[in-house]
């Protein structure tokens, strides 16, 4: 399977991790208790550098649009015109429902 629009592509057939692996071995991917402990660990660093202010998350877009402009948004981002969006959504409408 593959996304023209974010070329993420996933397999979609696969073999059973039980048929490949057997229980001695001992990574299995995102299954296995090596993984998940360097996701957390990975996780953490991240969560600091963005705490600590190391890293400005808003330097890596490029592009801006309001929710009214998401059709505009996601051509640019098909034709390749912006490679990182932000789609800024104010729901006012929401948010009176909630107050109601």
């Amino acid at each position: 399977m593959y996304c023209e629009i974010c070329r993420h592509a996933q397999l979609e057939y696969f073999i059973s991790y039980d048929l490949i692996y057997d229980n001695i071995y001992p990574h299995r991917g995102s299954k296995s208790s090596i993984a998940a402990s360097g996701n957390d660990f990975f996780y953490d660093i991240l969560i600091n550098i963005i705490e600590e202010k190391k890293l400005d998350l808003f330097s890596l877009l490029n592009h801006k649009y309001n929710l009214d402009m998401i059709n505009l948004a996601l051509k640019d981002l098909q034709s390749r015109i912006v490679t990182r969006a932000l789609i800024k959504m104010i729901l006012k409408e929401s948010m009176n429902l909630l107050h109601s």
